[in-house]
């Protein structure tokens, strides 16, 4: 599965699916600043996320 982040400004995250490529995903999620994204960076949850992301996805492209 291939996932393209954009991190743009803060919540909700939206998900697009390519009609052609069921095995990617487009997450957009947006925040308010910097500091807000570092704050959620550092969440308990990001690291079960990254752990998560690190085991399931081939191919992860930040925009």
């Amino acid at each position: 599965m291939r996932v393209h982040v954009s991190l743009v400004a803060q919540h909700p995250y939206e998900y697009f699916f390519p009609m052609n490529d069921p095995e990617t995903v487009l997450l957009i999620d947006a925040w308010e600043n910097q500091e807000a994204i570092d704050v959620h960076h550092a969440s308990p949850m990001m690291k079960t996320i990254i752990e998560l992301r690190e085991k399931h996805i081939v191919n992860q492209v930040l925009v």
